[in-house]
């Protein structure tokens, strides 16, 4: 029994003895000088190179479907040389024409939709922390009536985190608590549709560079010669705008992962994060939207070198004692180049709560614009993982994904050079990094012993 607190207190778990932060962003890796080389994206590698056998798959299939896959980040550069041609567009929405062509409560989404968007119209880069706003909130709560004691200790704790960060990091904007650039409610989760028409933009451009070099990590052209190949040629990008440099609304992660089922996403990653959540119940909701339509979620473990299974960071695949496991989540921490390479340093783990281990550590993708840059972070290694679930999707289209995380937890390295066991067993649930060519051999085997 994991989450044995009251619901006002459970937001604190995250943050609790350490510096609230912003999302899954550090540490960041200066960019390669130059137009990286094919061995920069060494996450394709063979393992005995510390890769996940990525072109050893495409040396023994022909992926034939294409996959819609769901970047809730802060946005992707959609005029990107190696991205262009790899992105969802709905296929039922005229452009630029002003009309909600498809009655979806969205105009013009042509890519996707930006959920960050301040009074003035423009779209948001910084945001303040949710320990901020939670502290402005309660402090105002406190000004018109009596707080109860639940709601008491749950503002000491607020108040405690919002001084460590704040202490830490004195003249941060995240942590302004006059500073507020949205006049929508973000206690609104009515879902959107043609009755109740979509806040933000269509704006979906990618303001920091996070999301796009997400995106490349998944679904960079492997034919153009340029740039990085990315894991998953077949997948189209469906951009969901809703990621700042301080932390993502509970509201906006709700609609982006409800709008991605609802368009047709078989895959959602989510490397982003946070020590505070309000509205966890209502986010959950839209994650069991997303596995009752069998899509998969995968998120990034976080970068605070904490143990998850005594911790809550934010997003969380269950929130309360008794809640169901969801079967077709993947939290993913980092690891870095090299067959024998441990737990990269700065990622999160857990037993229990962590599932499995990618590619983290300089990390070659695309930035904003026609640029390559290397980043490190379980950011990174989630995308790796949400690529490979792409690419078998792509091969294997009728595979629920339960069952693909299930066969890809069985598949994944545990061994290094020489047959020795990698130091990970009590790293993530699967005790080590994803394979992505056993993983394909292990869905045929599988396939080959189900009744048709």
């Amino acid at each position: 029994m994991r989450y044995l607190i009251p619901l006002l207190v459970m937001g604190c778990l995250g943050a609790c003895g350490k510096k609230s932060r912003s999302h899954d962003r550090l540490p960041k890796i200066p960019d390669f000088p130059g137009e990286p080389s094919a061995a920069d994206d060494w996450f394709n590698l063979d393992s005995t190179e510390g890769g996940i056998n990525i072109n050893q798959v495409y040396a023994a299939s022909s992926p034939a479907h294409d996959v819609i896959v769901a970047v809730i980040d802060s946005g992707v550069s959609t005029t990107h040389e190696d991205l262009k041609d790899h992105l969802w567009t709905n296929p039922n929405e005229i452009p630029d024409n002003g009309i909600d062509d498809d009655a979806n409560g969205y105009v013009d989404d042509i890519h996707g939709w930006n959920y960050m968007v301040a009074s003035d119209g423009s779209s948001i880069y910084v945001e303040t922390y949710e320990v901020t706003r939670e502290l402005r909130r309660l402090t105002r709560l406190q000004q018109q009536r009596e707080l109860t004691e639940s709601e008491s200790i749950y503002l000491q704790t607020v108040q405690e985190a919002y001084d460590r960060g704040k202490a830490g990091d004195p003249f941060s904007r995240q942590y302004d608590l006059d500073w507020q650039q949205r006049t929508d409610d973000p206690d609104d989760f009515t879902p959107i549709d043609a009755q109740h028409p979509a806040y933000g933009n269509n704006k979906v451009i990618d303001d920091n560079s996070h999301g796009t070099h997400v995106a490349g990590i998944m679904a960079a052209s492997r034919s153009n010669e340029v740039g990085i190949r990315g894991v998953a040629d077949r997948a189209r990008i469906m951009i969901l705008k809703a990621v700042p440099d301080g932390d993502e609304q509970d509201k906006d992660i709700y609609h982006a992962v409800r709008y991605a089922v609802d368009h047709g996403a078989r895959v959602i990653n989510m490397s982003f994060g946070k020590d505070f959540s309000p509205h966890q119940d209502k986010v959950r909701e839209a994650f069991l939207y997303a596995h009752e339509h069998d899509v998969l979620l995968v998120h990034a473990a976080g970068n605070s070198g904490s143990n998850m299974d005594t911790s809550l960071f934010f997003p969380s695949r269950a929130v309360h004692p008794g809640q169901a496991f969801l079967e077709s989540w993947l939290d993913v921490g980092a690891v870095g180049r090299g067959a024998d390479s441990p737990l990269a340093v700065f990622s999160n783990y857990g037993k229990a709560n962590v599932d499995i281990l990618a590619p983290g550590v300089n990390i070659s993708s695309c930035v904003p614009v026609d640029s390559y840059a290397a980043y490190s972070g379980t950011s990174m290694a989630a995308p790796v993982v949400a690529g490979t679930a792409a690419l078998m999707f792509s091969l294997f289209p009728d595979l629920p994904a339960r069952e693909l995380r299930t066969l890809m937890l069985e598949s994944a390295r545990t061994t290094g050079t020489d047959g020795q066991i990698l130091p990970l067993e009590d790293k993530a649930i699967a005790g080590g990094v994803i394979d992505a060519l056993a993983l394909m051999q292990k869905i045929q085997e599988h396939q080959a012993t189900v009744p048709q």
